[in-house]
């Protein structure tokens, strides 16, 4: 293969031409991996009687998938992963935070680590936010993830109002 001089900056220029098919084995290329770990989709907070209940949707590509992790803050979205407190690192979908206190605003990151501790980043269907709630002032209530309208709608289906 002969090298041809294109320019005056002492910069080479090849052409297709330039190369044969021989000039090139399998050694002479690198295979890259990607890294970055498949984010998990959609994390959704929902909010009960001082507590939380967490539910994403895994993340597309599983194949190098080690963990999801959730870190929480009640001053800010945990931005990366070493941010906030760690309140869950597993292979679950779903995780739940109690004994929370009421009426304080709790700020929920996900994210995903592959076998090679690569970390996801933050998106915004991977935060939440979610504020819980007092006790019913007429105990415990039976119902800590249900709307009023569901609740009345289960009370008329048992004929209780």
């Amino acid at each position: 293969m002969a090298l041809k001089k294109k320019s005056e900056q002492d910069r080479l220029t090849f052409t297709k031409s330039d190369f044969t098919k021989s000039d090139f084995t399998k050694s002479d290329f690198t295979t890259l991996a990607v890294s970055g770990a498949s984010a998990a989709n959609t994390l959704v907070a929902t909010a009960g009687q001082t507590r939380v209940m967490l539910t994403w949707t895994g993340a597309s590509d599983t194949f190098n998938l080690s963990a999801y992790r959730v870190n929480y803050s009640t001053t800010e979205v945990p931005a990366t992963y070493a941010d906030g407190t760690l309140l869950y690192q597993g292979t679950a979908v779903t995780t739940e935070q109690t004994g929370l206190s009421a009426s304080v605003p709790y700020y929920y990151s996900l994210f995903t680590v592959d076998n090679t501790q690569d970390w996801s980043l933050l998106t915004t269907t991977t935060s939440a936010v979610a504020t819980p709630f007092a006790n019913s002032i007429y105990g415990t209530n039976v119902f800590p993830y249900k709307t009023g309208a569901q609740i009345r709608s289960i009370f008329i289906d048992e004929g209780l109002i």
